[in-house]
């Protein structure tokens, strides 16, 4: 299970250095930024070659990182068996969430069997596959069409950034409504193999999140919920109008500080949302909860958001209660799981 301690998620050096090897020019700087401006607005990504490398200095990288500590919770909840893996990458882009997912299998020691990447478009996943040949399996792969899961191997199959492109902002995003996530979702996962993890990943902001939550709840009938929830109840974020999301630390190389100064954003955490689907069961007993927020600053007590078995309630204890028995919760930071019945927090069921 995930440490209290948050650990600081990082690439491998090699994998690092392979995307940060040229210093970008300023022409390039230039049009990141001019597209970061517009991503929002972006139902699809405008692959000029002029983008390529940029994009995949900050997004490739970011996503990369994102694939690599949601693939590595997995390991950590025993989602994850020691045998080999075909990588289904949809929507793969600059293939930065295949080499996030690939680059955790090569410290593990784990077998990549095969990598097929499915996009519209092919230009930005040729850029890639060239760019970094050397951590790709050779069993490499394209389609612009996901094939349909093969219930025959295990896969990881990752969906990361991908909900944008399909349209359901004129739905109000009713998932039910869409005929074009049935044959993006439904279609394609009907065959899952018992241990393929499908692993879907979205920015962590308010409007994005909201959604990935109501997605959350439509395909829970389809499939098993297995992280970040302890539990496969309906979302109670969502009852409460708000919203759930990762914030994990991270270490990257000073090119990479470079980028973001440029840009002027805040990237001092890896904040995004992600569900973890599959046919294995839920591994987390009724009693586990995760914690939903950032402690909240409160005068002589620890306060914080908890999420247990469909509820999600604020935690109030005074620091003067802290003890040996209880100190997890004390610790705990958002994201970590705890044991409500050893650290005597109280669910409000």
């Amino acid at each position: 299970m995930p440490k209290l301690a948050m650990p600081k998620f990082s690439l491998s050096h090699a994998l690092e250095n392979a995307f940060f090897k040229n210093r970008l020019t300023q022409n390039e700087l230039k049009i990141l930024k001019s597209h970061c401006e517009s991503y929002q607005d972006l139902e699809l990504p405008d692959w000029k070659p002029s983008i390529l490398r940029a994009y995949s200095s900050y997004f490739g990288f970011i996503t990369a990182l994102k694939a690599r500590s949601a693939i590595e919770q997995c390991f950590e909840a025993g989602y994850l068996k020691k045998q080999a893996y075909d990588i289904v990458d949809i929507g793969a882009g600059t293939l930065g969430a295949s080499l996030g997912v690939i680059d955790f299998f090569n410290a593990k020691k784990l077998e990549v069997s095969s990598l097929l990447a499915v996009d519209k478009d092919q230009q930005a996943v040729e850029w890639a596959s060239e760019e970094f040949k050397a951590f790709l399996p050779t069993n490499f792969g394209f389609r612009k069409r996901f094939p349909s899961a093969n219930e025959r191997r295990p896969q990881i199959i990752v969906y990361a950034n991908v909900l944008t492109e399909l349209g359901l902002k004129e739905l109000g995003f009713e998932p039910h409504r869409s005929l074009k996530l049935k044959e993006f979702f439904l279609k394609p996962l009907k065959d899952l193999h018992e241990d393929s993890l499908v692993i879907i990943i979205e920015p962590s902001t308010r409007e994005t999140n909201t959604n990935l939550l109501k997605l959350r709840d439509w395909i829970r009938s389809r499939f098993h919920i297995l992280l970040p929830c302890t539990h496969e109840s309906d979302c109670p974020a969502l009852a409460q109008k708000e919203w759930c999301h990762e914030e994990w630390s991270y270490r990257a190389p000073a090119r990479f500080w470079a980028i973001v100064k440029y840009l002027r954003f805040r990237k001092k955490l890896l904040s995004f949302g992600f569900l973890v689907l599959g046919k294995q069961n839920n591994r987390f007993e009724k009693a586990k909860a995760r914690v939903v927020s950032r402690e909240i600053p409160s005068k002589g007590r620890c306060e914080k958001w908890l999420c247990s078995a469909g509820y999600r309630w604020k935690e109030s204890k005074l620091l003067r209660h802290r003890s040996t028995a209880n100190q997890a919760y004390y610790e705990a930071a958002r994201g970590a799981i705890i044991d409500c019945v050893s650290t005597d927090c109280h669910r409000p069921d």
